[in-house]
């Protein structure tokens, strides 16, 4: 049996290991999505095109709610 201190000391111990875990998984996908833009606009640009971004739609809560919804399996 383990005593109540050595259990929060276990759980304490996960929580900072799943911390840094996900931390590091989140900036590894930022990182990743950087080098995914920044190839797209290169090809974009060797092809004469323009293009534009709507911000609103980066803030638009309804299509991320959406988006969620797509990705659930």
């Amino acid at each position: 049996m383990y005593t109540i201190d050595e259990v929060t000391e276990m759980l304490d111990s996960l929580e900072s290991v799943v911390r840094a875990e996900i931390e590091s998984e989140l900036i590894f996908t930022a990182h990743t999505n950087v080098l995914l833009i920044n190839q797209i606009l290169q090809q974009v640009e060797t092809k004469d095109v323009s293009i534009g971004v709507d911000v609103f739609k980066l803030e638009d809560r309804y299509i991320y709610l959406r988006l969620l919804g797509f990705a659930k399996p």
